[in-house]
């Protein structure tokens, strides 16, 4: 029977050094709105100070997909021959739809802060730089980011075999990056498997002897932060109050309430980690959608005393408003039971290669992760069961203050004290030990 024993992960390999410049316009209601046309985009984007890649210096080299803010291409540096992800900005013209375009603007630049802020992170995708395209007399930006030549999470685990060591250190990977994040002040807003993307293992763990299990070479980075939001009272506007969005079939209960999904209402990091216990989930059982499942679909069906079955949901990469409303609402019913469903599913899953007491401890990060009542949801990563603090001497830091860019103040992502609910003595170095 595998052993799990020396599982681990640390959190403090690498230092940050970047800074979100929150009043660039992601966050910053007040700044975007200045943003009339992909070149005032593109003159706010040259303000965070990165790499231009001439487009004459990048093949193209095929294309990846395209989704509503983006056209991506993969690309080949002439001269480095490195591979790229090139990012093409779509934004649809202003004078037709002036909401739908600054909603655009506001989904691009919160996708530029955060992947800068937290540049050479672990499981974090990197942002190397931006150039542009002249098309027709008109200047057309775009992102150069790292290239995920295995595509999403869900697509890699769905082509490969994989043991569950290796499983399970990719659900480790995505609670790793999505932790990032919520030091960092940032809830990720759209946690998915089809916003996780599959790189290669660049080898910084300090538990070297567990990462041997990486048969593939691979590890999980998270993507897409245009959804993102801050998670303290005292970042971007405060007249604008800031609405988690995500797609509909992988939010908290609480959101599907329309008058419930602001930060006065919400916690929005709790709302990540429902979105976290569902990824955990779907990467236990080899990237399926959790409600493509028999016992979702009959729980429905008891709930509804009715023999319809769940509703067909939209491709992955659809837009959140095209999920079906039929499917949202029975997926809502079904919410207070979703947690029992998933111990249920992973077990049969795992009962080969796990230990009872190794369940157990799944089943426990279940009713943690995807506990009905946000009361009862754990809100930070290091208190589910397969993470642990090591006690030792934290710096006590000042939190974050409001950012005006040319001010040259800014605050940076090395404190877990911003957590004021997490002891100062705990460090940010938690295991994943069974």
């Amino acid at each position: 029977m595998a052993s799990l024993d020396g599982i681990s992960f640390d959190v403090t390999t690498r230092q940050v050094t970047r800074t979100i410049l929150s009043s660039v316009g992601g966050f910053s209601q007040s700044a975007r709105q200045n943003i009339r046309s992909l070149q005032d985009l593109l003159a706010t984007i040259q303000r965070f100070g990165l790499e231009v890649f001439d487009s004459r210096t990048l093949r193209r080299d095929g294309f990846i997909g395209e989704g509503v803010s983006y056209k991506v291409t993969k690309c080949t540096h002439t001269r480095t021959h490195k591979l790229y992800a090139v990012k093409t900005v779509k934004l649809p013209h202003k004078s037709a739809d002036s909401g739908a375009f600054e909603r655009q603007v506001a989904c691009v630049l919160r996708d530029i802060e955060v992947m800068y802020g937290l540049a050479k992170r672990p499981n974090i995708l990197d942002i190397y730089g931006y150039g542009w395209d002249v098309d027709s007399g008109n200047v057309i930006p775009y992102l150069v980011t790292e290239y995920a030549a295995e595509g999403t999470l869900r697509s890699f685990l769905k082509n490969n075999e994989l043991s569950i060591h290796e499983k399970l250190l990719f659900c480790k990977d995505v609670a790793q990056g999505l932790h990032f994040l919520h030091v960092a002040g940032i809830a990720h807003g759209d946690l998915k498997l089809d916003n996780v993307l599959v790189t290669p293992y660049l080898g910084m763990s300090m538990f070297m002897e567990q990462e041997m299990l990486r048969t593939t070479g691979m590890e999980a980075c998270i993507s897409d932060f245009g959804h993102s939001l801050h998670l303290y009272d005292d970042e971007g506007d405060a007249v604008v109050k800031q609405r988690y969005g995500g797609t509909l079939a992988y939010n908290a209960p609480e959101i599907l309430d329309k008058h419930k999904s602001t930060r006065e209402n919400v916690a929005f990091r709790k709302c990540d980690i429902w979105s976290l216990g569902l990824a955990v989930w779907e990467i236990l059982i080899d990237g399926k959608a959790y409600y493509h499942n028999s016992d979702v679909e009959d729980s429905i069906l008891s709930s509804q005393k009715r023999t319809s079955s769940l509703p067909t949901p939209p491709p992955s990469n659809a837009p959140s408003q095209a999920s079906s409303a039929a499917m949202i609402e029975e997926l809502a019913l079904v919410a207070p039971q979703l947690a029992q469903i998933a111990c249920k599913q992973v077990s049969e899953k795992t009962s080969a290669s796990l230990t009872s007491r190794e369940t157990g401890r799944l089943h426990f990060l279940f009713q943690k992760c995807l506990n009905h009542d946000p009361k009862n949801r754990l809100a930070d990563i290091p208190l589910l069961p397969f993470f642990h603090g090591q006690k030792t001497e934290a710096a006590t830091v000042a939190p974050p203050s409001r950012i005006l860019v040319g001010t040259g103040t800014s605050w940076s992502f090395e404190v877990s004290p911003l957590l004021s609910h997490i002891r100062h003595s705990q460090s940010l170095s938690f295991g994943f030990h069974w």
